[in-house]
């Protein structure tokens, strides 16, 4: 539409508002304050200092002009302002009292003037801009273009995207803007819209008006679907709803653009994700080790301060030592000396007791005799604290069951007493410990549910509460005297027994007298289905009566099974010790013998600290508490760096598929497959000759890779048609 077409409908429509005036008898209304004729609802359908006054815009200043003698009848939240009801706490000319205009672009929000940018504009510095075109601050607040650039789609750029003319340095939509109409500076009148390049007073061709311009709300990002209703980041606009679209080379996972190029967790394809250490190239994971780090065993460590890499691939440092510049330099832990290339702890050292600093000559401390002991870094005799030297060992009178009560030299009178039976020693006396479910009557613990002399008794066993006796042929039966035993329990004396389980009349039955009277189960034999059996733990092996650990017992040295013939294992003789199920005269290495068996006294928590022949109290070391591990011979909390404690012993939770990542969070194993821990990660090692040809570790390694025609020594591997697979190599027919 052109501007003469535009001025001719202004006139007619401001004859039309004057007619109306004399129609209602308004006594003084200038047609003159009307602007352009534009129909209104509230003032913000009006531009600049216009108000919305009986339907139309007028000019601030004049439509005081028109009166009305009536109450304007305002609400209780409103106020009459110049004669008209208002909302304070929204009203930008009367924002929270009458006249109190907000400056532009500010609105006024709750009473207050406060700057709200509109649709998707963002505050920056105070103002409000179109961070997707304004070459002040073009993509973010305060990215200014260079000089002779515009902003298109919050990039600075020479040119502007397609439809778009530079403007004063600022890409401009000439199809729709009203400030630049089909050419630059070209401004639509009051009242008008911008659209297909021409002004008119209402949009055409499908599209609607927001906030004065012409919008196509099926395509418009800023206004999608409706006005002010934004895409956000990455969404463009498509039938009126925001969708995620991709550029050139991407894809989607997950709802979010991915370079699956160069992807790490999304490499080649979506969710397969590269490991640690490498990178995503080209769509395939490979090892790129950045500056100054090397390649070892397909992951990336830095050679000069890695301790199971130092210096080179494989290449690992002690136990209490780290690598500096690619060197393996002894680092001891707080309140630790080196001394001879090994941490001691100066405290408790026999070698080299009270060393300090460089522990050479006058700084090496002594060497402890035999009978001494190295207590506060001074060799001394005498057992510390509340403990009493009792022949060869320092013991705690208050709990040894051997030398309970001992005191002084722990001689004659003062050698304590030797607590018998079921005895334990409690505060310097022996005291008789019952188990749970009995109760101490006298010297004895009996169980109040069937003995017949204490039947029903508790608490102290005494007065009330040592029950009743069950005379005659009575029998006790959960702590009350009967006559018969019910069930299936057998009447042993003046008790009702299971002979299931009782283990001192196990197998009973009858008149539970002579051959019917069942076993006595003794040691540490159990009644198991009325026979009395050894139940050993884990991965101890029965043998005889006694629970061993063939991987270190010298009488059953390797053994299995039932532990008998063949099975039974070998006994060590002479100075042979059981090394890993196998006798031998010496212990290897730096271990050494103790009890039988040959320990690391720099790492066993039992024996932390041994010396020598491990045979005095003095040489066979300490146990640690628990919380604490053996690390060089002393008990700490501390292990060094890339250990941590788990079950008194230091551990690699990065290779430890017992404690993989945590303590005891230990790897599971699968068909043909042993767990192992990399990287902080379980996963499986197949055992030799088996494949994981599926790359699923639930199914374990499940392909015989020595007799699969298609997968023959190796996955994938796939034999001739004229060769078969033979011990994992294709052989002719």
């Amino acid at each position: 539409m052109s501007h003469r077409s535009s001025k001719s409908t202004f006139g007619i429509l401001i004859a039309a508002v004057f007619f109306l005036c004399l129609a209602v008898m308004l006594p003084a209304c200038h047609y003159e304050s009307v602007l352009g004729g534009v129909g209104c609802r509230t003032d913000a359908d009006c531009r600049g200092e216009a108000v919305c006054v009986s339907g139309y815009c007028v000019d601030e200043g004049s439509h005081t002009d028109v009166t009305n003698d009536t109450d304007p009848g305002c609400t209780a939240s409103e106020l009459e302002c110049n004669g008209r009801c208002i909302d304070p706490l929204v009203d930008p000319r009367h924002c929270g009292e009458c006249s109190n205009a907000c400056s532009a672009p500010d609105v006024c929000s709750a009473g207050s003037c406060a700057l709200v940018c509109p649709g998707t504009q963002r505050e920056c510095q105070g103002g409000c801009f179109d961070t997707q075109a304004s070459t002040q601050h073009c993509g973010q607040c305060g990215n200014s273009c260079d000089g002779g650039q515009a902003c298109s789609a919050g990039e600075c750029t020479a040119t502007c995207s397609a439809g778009q003319e530079i403007c004063n340095g600022v890409c401009r939509d000439t199809q729709v803007d009203p400030l630049h109409c089909g050419t630059c500076e070209n401004a639509c009148e009051p009242g008008e819209v911008c659209s297909q390049r021409e002004c008119a007073l209402s949009c055409g061709g499908g599209l609607e008006q927001c906030a004065g311009i012409c919008r196509d709300l099926d395509s418009d990002r800023a206004h999608c679907g409706e006005c002010d209703k934004g895409c956000g980041d990455g969404e463009v606009c498509v039938d009126g709803d925001c969708a995620l679209s991709c550029g050139g080379g991407l894809e989607i996972c997950g709802g979010v653009c991915r370079d699956l190029e160069t992807d790490r967790a999304h490499c080649g394809e979506c969710d397969q994700a590269c490991n640690n250490g490498q990178i995503c190239l080209a769509g395939e994971c490979e090892v790129s080790c950045p500056a100054g780090l090397e390649t070892c065993n397909n992951s990336c460590t830095d050679y000069d301060f890695d301790p199971a890499n130092c210096g080179s691939c494989g290449r690992a440092c002690q136990i209490g030592q780290v690598c500096t510049n690619g060197d393996c330099e002894v680092s001891c832990g707080p309140g630790l000396v080196e001394c001879d290339g090994v941490c001691i702890n100066p405290n408790l050292s026999r070698e080299f007791c009270g060393a300090e600093g460089s522990c050479l000559g006058g700084e090496g401390g002594e060497a402890c005799a035999d009978g001494f002991v190295c207590s506060n870094g001074a060799c001394q005799l005498s057992c510390q604290g509340t403990l009493v030297k009792c022949g060869a060992s320092c013991i705690d009178p208050q709990i040894n069951r051997a030398f309970c009560g001992a005191s002084l030299d722990c001689a004659g009178a003062n050698d304590g007493t030797v607590c018998s039976g079921d005895q334990v020693c409690h505060l310097g006396a022996c005291q008789l410990l019952c188990p749970t479910g009995t109760v101490k009557c006298g010297n004895a613990c009996v169980d109040p549910l069937n003995n017949p002399l204490f039947c029903g008794a508790s608490a102290d066993c005494s007065g009330p509460n040592d029950g009743e006796v069950c005379l005659n042929d009575a029998v006790c039966v959960q702590g009350a005297c009967a006559l018969n035993c019910p069930g299936s329990l057998v009447k042993c004396g003046n008790s009702c027994v299971d002979p299931v389980n009782n283990p001192n009349f196990c197998g009973a039955s009858g008149t539970c007298t002579g051959a019917s009277a069942g076993s006595v189960c003794t040691g540490d034999t159990v009644c198991v289905a009325s026979q009395c059996q050894l139940l050993c733990p884990g991965s101890l092996v029965k043998c005889g009566n006694a629970c061993v650990d063939a991987q270190n017992n010298p009488n059953f040295c390797g053994a299995s099974g039932t532990c008998t013939n063949a099975n039974a294992g070998s006994v060590c003789t002479g100075e042979e010790v059981c090394v890993e199920g196998a006798c031998r005269f010496d212990c290897p290495g730096d271990l050494i013998k103790c009890d039988g068996k040959c320990i690391d006294p720099g790492h066993d928590p039992d024996y932390c600290g041994a010396a020598f022949e491990c045979k005095e109290p003095a040489e066979r070391g300490m146990a640690c508490d628990p919380g604490q591990a053996c690390f060089a011979g002393v008990c700490t909390s501390y292990c060094g760096a890339g250990l941590t404690v788990c079950d008194r012993i230091c551990r690699d939770l990065q290779s430890d598929p017992d404690h993989c990542n945590a303590c005891d969070q230990a790897c599971d194993g699968a068909i043909n497959a042993q767990g192992v821990c990399d990287g902080g990660a379980c996963t499986i090692r197949c055992a030799q000759g088996f494949g994981n040809c599926d790359d699923d570790v639930a199914t374990g390694c499940e392909l015989d890779l020595s007799e699969d025609d298609d997968n023959c020594g190796s996955c994938a591997n796939v034999c001739k048609v004229d060769e078969v697979c033979v011990a994992g190599e294709c052989e002719e027919i």
